[in-house]
């Protein structure tokens, strides 16, 4: 089922000034497919290559302070691998592993007819 879920990567494997940009349209739609984003927050969510998803968000802490976290997913035919703000990578628990493959088919159902203007 995984596998599935990348065959539809629409970015081409050379790294443009376009593809970066599209990418960047990716991200900001992926990051609003959860829900609206709250005032003061960013939220991106994006596939990187063939393999690797990304979660990033932004926030100002109560004390005024930025705050970031961004979470990388790498799947392996082994499972799927995580690491939080550069941390060692570990395998996810299967309630997040099922998270990230729902997060991944809205994802696909969403960014061809949105950035893309593929499909209806």
């Amino acid at each position: 089922m995984i596998k599935r879920l990348f065959k539809s990567r629409i970015v081409p494997k050379k790294r443009t000034a376009t593809t970066r940009e599209l990418i960047r349209r990716e991200a900001t739609v992926g990051g609003q497919l959860f829900g609206p984003v709250p005032a003061g927050y960013s939220r991106q969510f994006f596939c990187l290559d063939k393999h690797s998803w990304v979660w990033h968000e932004r926030w100002t802490d109560d004390k005024g302070q930025p705050q970031h976290l961004t979470t990388r997913y790498e799947v392996r035919r082994s499972g799927i691998l995580k690491a939080q703000d550069n941390q060692s990578y570990h395998y996810v628990e299967l309630d997040e592993a099922r998270n990230l493959v729902a997060a991944i088919e809205l994802y696909n159902q969403h960014i061809p007819r949105q950035v893309y203007g593929l499909g209806a």
